[in-house]
């Protein structure tokens, strides 16, 4: 029967426009709506799903909104947007999401509410070119692990607060338009791996070396950068290091001693 069932999955219903009224449902934890090329609407039901862990829209090109009702749900950890025509998202307190996956959408801005998503370990807006802001109300999200920030084109600045999310290991800026990193991104003790391939940053942290488990920094293809800071000696964790085609690039530093994949190339 309906009411039993736990995962409900309709990948590649072309011509699906709209689901039906989920509110039979209500056992469903796993919804899936993958590649619905032609879908546009979820019937605000969902909300009533109670027991629903993962959304999955993915690829569902015409779906411009979600359901209010979406962002209330307590038990939902996995929400995935990639490829759809979504703008925004609301977030209410009490939304227990661990996954949050936007790249590729169309969305504009994060909303101020995503700091009471104190779960979420992975979010993911690479890919967005419409995104343009961060809030600073990121920085209350505590259990994040992933930030994907990369080919956003328009994002042109981090908010300081980013520097308060000590649980962050991978932080990835690639080809957005950011010119900038706060010195006190060196406060991300648990930093594993910062990508800035590609954006228009002039330095980097004269305190870089204090990310004590970086093991990996690419800035390949950063244009604008003219030197790097001395303490970055000091990253005893750093096997992985890209400065190719860094053309303003004057002298390097002595680097660190453990480094397995060095690429650098300078004037």
């Amino acid at each position: 029967a309906a009411t039993e069932l736990k995962v409900l999955d309709l990948t590649g219903c072309w011509y699906l426009k709209g689901t039906p009224d989920l509110s039979a449902f209500k056992s469903l934890e796993i919804l899936t709506l993958e590649n619905c090329e032609n879908l546009e609407e979820i019937h605000p039901s969902i909300g009533d799903l109670k027991t629903l862990v993962s959304l999955n829209v993915q690829r569902c090109f015409e779906l411009k909104e979600l359901p209010a009702g979406v962002g209330k749900m307590e038990n939902l950890r996995e929400l995935i947007l990639v490829g759809t025509a979504i703008r925004e998202i609301s977030i209410s307190t009490g939304c227990s999401l661990t996954r949050l996956d936007l790249s590729y959408s169309e969305i504009e801005g994060l909303p101020e509410s995503i700091g009471s998503l104190k779960e979420l370990e992975t979010l993911d807006a690479s890919c967005c070119e419409s995104l343009a802001r961060i809030p600073s109300s990121i920085g209350h999200l505590a259990s994040l692990s992933v930030l994907d920030l990369s080919e956003c084109s328009k994002l042109a600045q981090l908010p300081v607060s980013i520097c308060s999310l000590t649980s962050l290991t991978e932080l990835k800026l690639a080809r957005t338009a950011i010119a900038e990193l706060p010195e006190s991104i060196v406060n991300l003790q648990n930093l594993r791996i910062l990508d800035i391939s590609g954006t228009h940053i002039t330095e980097l942290p004269r305190d870089i070396g204090m990310l004590a488990k970086l093991q990996e920094l690419s800035a390949k293809g950063c244009e604008n950068l003219e030197g790097l800071p001395e303490s970055i000696s000091k990253l005893s964790s750093l096997q992985l290091l890209h400065f190719e085609d860094c053309e303003k690039l004057q002298e390097v530093p002595e680097l660190p001693s453990g480094l397995k994949d060095l690429r650098i190339t300078y004037q």
